[in-house]
């Protein structure tokens, strides 16, 4: 994984890619071992698990769970229950179709799991939990990752993991070039330490 376009200061931007990337279903269960809330995360995406009191344990370490307390489910950090809830189509769907879209080499192979603007401007007065991943797009080699804010320390690692798992793997058998795009970032100087830790895995 390299950076091809760093962030400079909190809250900037960043663009990474790594190319030929592909994990094992025994790399992903051997990581969640070795990371309590990586393997939290996984079952939750995997049950489309809403309920956030798994999460609480973690919110001392985590500053996207800092309300956690105040929330009533996860409807937007749980992204395949996003997917879901966003596109008015079940979870298995949405793979169905984006692997047979990928077939037929479509640039409008594309999933939105953001919410509303009406959500996030709801957000800030209210607990709702509003989604960080803004967009996947899936391409013949490629998937982009298009984030609204994402916090490279303390996020950044498990939402490719998982991303990977529940929305890439299934639809792709291949390595592909994985590119991630964040609108906004936190703990920007983390960056070259995520991608280090990136390149250990393949």
């Amino acid at each position: 994984m390299k950076v091809l376009k760093k962030p400079e200061f909190e809250d900037d931007s960043y663009l990474i890619e790594a190319e030929q990337f592909i994990m094992s279903s025994d790399m992903i269960d051997q990581l969640a071992e070795e990371d309590l809330y990586l393997k939290v995360k996984l079952s939750k995406f995997a049950t489309l698990n809403i309920d956030p009191d798994e999460f609480k344990p973690f919110k001392e370490d985590r500053p996207s769970l800092r309300n956690i307390d105040e929330v009533d489910q996860l409807v937007g950090s749980i992204y395949t229950y996003s997917a879901q809830d966003r596109n008015d189509m079940t979870y298995g769907a949405i793979i169905k179709n984006a692997k047979k879209l990928l077939s037929l080499r479509s640039r409008r192979n594309y999933i939105r799991i953001c919410n509303s603007y009406k959500d996030y401007v709801e957000s800030l007065e209210t607990n709702l939990d509003v989604s960080c991943l803004s967009n996947i797009h899936y391409l013949k080699d490629r998937v982009n990752l298009i984030f609204r804010a994402s916090d490279i320390k303390n996020e950044l690692f498990e939402d490719i993991i998982t991303i990977y798992k529940f929305f890439i793997k299934p639809v792709y058998d291949k390595p592909i070039t994985l590119s991630i795009y964040a609108s906004t970032s936190q703990n920007v100087e983390y960056i070259n330490e995520l991608t280090e830790k990136i390149n250990g895995l393949t």
